[in-house]
């Protein structure tokens, strides 16, 4: 650190305050002046014509797996430029920009979380532990305008589980269970007796069950009632 200069004070003779019209002047010409700015009105800037671009234009990947996108134009002042690109798919980095520094319990938390949706890339800066982009992306890793969180799935609703105009149920199945093909697992469940949602049913595989989707089971008889395909969030594809 360089040593500071001490400015060096000079002795002028005082003088006492002269109040007279020239201070109130200059007030009334400040007064004026601030009075002037808060007059003005600005126009609004048009942007109707102004085209949003989409995620496909916005980033690109390259066949080896590189991501483009801001990051690669010129430096701005104040743009991160150590970043990560951790992919939810892979649950690892898969690109560093710059030089960022290892990666911290907190950063690994916040990558890995479940609020994520299983698909996207995540531009993070390590050093503040914050998210800079996000983008979800196809099998094939290109950029889509898909959901980078994941969309909670309360359940299905369908003629299985609903009480018909007429009141007629005694052509539907009393208790019914929804299992995702993709996890085999419970996903919803409904009793028209009980009017409980939460059915404790066992699942049994079958390979001939149709893959990527949700199908309903009538749990008295176990079979295959209904089915739709899902996408990996469990959102109905029709």
């Amino acid at each position: 650190m360089k040593p500071q200069r001490m400015k060096q004070s000079t002795q002028v003779p005082q003088r006492p305050w002269r109040v007279g019209p020239l201070p109130a002047l200059a007030a009334a010409v400040v007064i004026f002046l601030l009075s002037g700015c808060a007059t003005q009105t600005l126009e609004p800037l048009d942007v109707s014509d102004v085209q949003v671009l989409t995620v496909a234009e916005r980033f690109s990947v390259d066949t080896d797996g590189t991501y483009h996108g801001w990051w690669d134009q010129s430096q701005l002042p104040g743009k991160p430029t150590n970043l990560i690109i951790f992919s939810t798919k892979q649950n690892k980095v898969i690109q560093r920009i710059g030089t960022p520094p290892e990666l911290t319990a907190d950063n690994y938390s916040f990558l890995r979380s479940s609020r994520w949706a299983n698909n996207v890339i995540i531009v993070l800066d390590p050093a503040r532990n914050r998210t800079l982009e996000t983008f979800a992306v196809d099998l094939d890793g290109n950029p889509t305008t898909g959901p980078v969180r994941v969309i909670t799935i309360d359940g299905y609703e369908g003629w299985w589980n609903s009480t018909p105009e007429n009141g007629d149920l005694r052509r539907l199945p009393n208790e019914t269970v929804a299992v995702n093909t993709r996890s085999n697992k419970v996903v919803d469940g409904y009793n028209r007796t009980t009017k409980s949602t939460k059915i404790s049913y066992t699942v049994h595989p079958n390979p001939a069950w149709p893959q990527e989707s949700v199908i309903i089971i009538d749990t008295a008889t176990n079979k295959i009632v209904d089915s739709f395909p899902v996408d990996e969030n469990g959102n109905p594809k029709n």
